[in-house]
């Protein structure tokens, strides 16, 4: 392979103008070319037998960078307006229930070389000692059948949780995560970035003492100096969240911790939304009237596009805050 690129280097930069081999993997190879030398670089590698696909590089950009600027302003050119005014998480505490989250991201890594600090995953009720599955059920089989619409849930009945070791009843002194619940598994991690992506829009921050932090924090939360409490609800696979049967506790949770808002970007398609009220918009209506002080923020769906009937039933409950698109024009 390595004489073989030479070669084809040689080639490409005795080409007029000259293009030029500028990166190379396993089985791939990143070729720069001036215009006007374009058509004979492509030539040039495609005459060999050993390449299989020329193909065009197209720049990579970052998405969801443009909120925090929407929200407040409208644009970067036009300021943060919100946190100007000195409103930006100071003194809050959120709990974000996901997937988990991904420490060694910049934007919830602590001070020092550890980047969990002093956090310790809170593992009093995990699904193997609390939660009670059906193990006949798999993640399709309930997905589409209109006619006998089922739970992934049994019908036993989930106690309340008792919470009792540290990691469970008190927060950490750390620069942003201060508790972890770890529901789905004994384990603090984030196997598909979901839940990162969530908790950084909400309170991500880079460390000021961070290398490159005024640079990483273009993208910071809304509220990057709140503090945050994670909710690992991570399923079996990329796509499904498996929050508790029993919603209460886990509100309560966070609730007892000193938390008033609860974010959750999950819940059921929409195509779900079969049989009006449910017992898990129940759940959270209740939660909220017997503390009207907790907010539960949820997002509306992924189903925008299908217009009447696109909110979740989570989103459809009466006391919570529904979150949707912003639908701004351009990268934004």
């Amino acid at each position: 392979m390595s004489s073989r690129v030479a070669k084809w280097d040689s080639v490409l930069r005795n080409l007029r103008p000259s293009a030029a081999i500028i990166g190379r993997s396993t089985n791939a190879l990143s070729v720069r070319a001036p215009r006007k030398a374009l058509r004979a670089a492509v030539d040039a590698l495609v005459a060999d037998e050993y390449v299989h696909s020329v193909s065009l590089a197209r720049p990579r950009t970052r998405h969801n960078a443009g909120a925090q600027w929407v929200l407040q302003s409208g644009s970067q050119e036009l300021g943060t307006s919100i946190w100007d005014r000195g409103v930006d998480g100071e003194g809050q505490t959120v709990v974000v229930s996901d997937s988990g989250l991904d420490m060694n991201n910049c934007l919830f890594a602590d001070d020092g070389e550890n980047p969990w600090g002093d956090l310790k995953a809170c593992t009093d009720c995990t699904t193997s000692t609390f939660w009670y599955p059906d193990p006949q059920l798999s993640e399709y089989d309930y997905a589409y059948d209109y006619d006998n619409v089922i739970t992934p849930y049994d019908s036993q009945y989930v106690p309340y949780c008792e919470w009792s070791s540290p990691e469970c009843t008190s927060l950490t002194d750390d620069r942003k995560v201060v508790a972890y619940l770890a529901f789905v598994n004994s384990t603090h991690r984030d196997d598909d970035g979901h839940g990162s992506h969530c908790a950084g829009s909400a309170v991500g921050a880079a460390s000021p003492s961070a290398d490159g932090a005024e640079g990483m924090n273009v993208y910071q939360g809304m509220a990057p100096a709140a503090k945050l409490i994670v909710v690992d609800n991570s399923g079996p696979s990329g796509s499904i969240v498996d929050p508790p049967a029993n919603l209460t506790w886990m509100f309560d949770w966070g609730m007892s911790l000193g938390a008033r808002i609860h974010s959750a970007s999950w819940g059921m398609d929409a195509l779900f939304h079969l049989d009006g009220y449910d017992a898990t918009m129940a759940a959270m209506d209740e939660h909220v009237f017997d503390n009207p002080e907790s907010l539960i923020v949820i997002a509306a769906s992924n189903e925008g596009l299908n217009g009447y009937g696109s909110v979740g039933p989570e989103a459809s409950a009466k006391n919570v805050l529904t979150v949707g698109a912003l639908e701004t024009s351009g990268a934004q």
